[in-house]
């Protein structure tokens, strides 16, 4: 996926932060054409 350059994040640390603070994730898929949206701790 494309990131433009002033919304990527390189500092691992923050992203550690970021992911520690927010611990759910959304994982898209399709199933017959349809999307379906499954929400996953992490």
């Amino acid at each position: 996926m494309f990131i433009q350059s002033q919304f990527r994040e390189t500092d691992e640390e923050n992203i550690v932060e970021f992911i520690q603070a927010n611990p759910f994730a959304v994982v898209i898929s399709f199933d017959g054409g349809k999307p379906i949206a499954t929400h996953i701790s992490v």
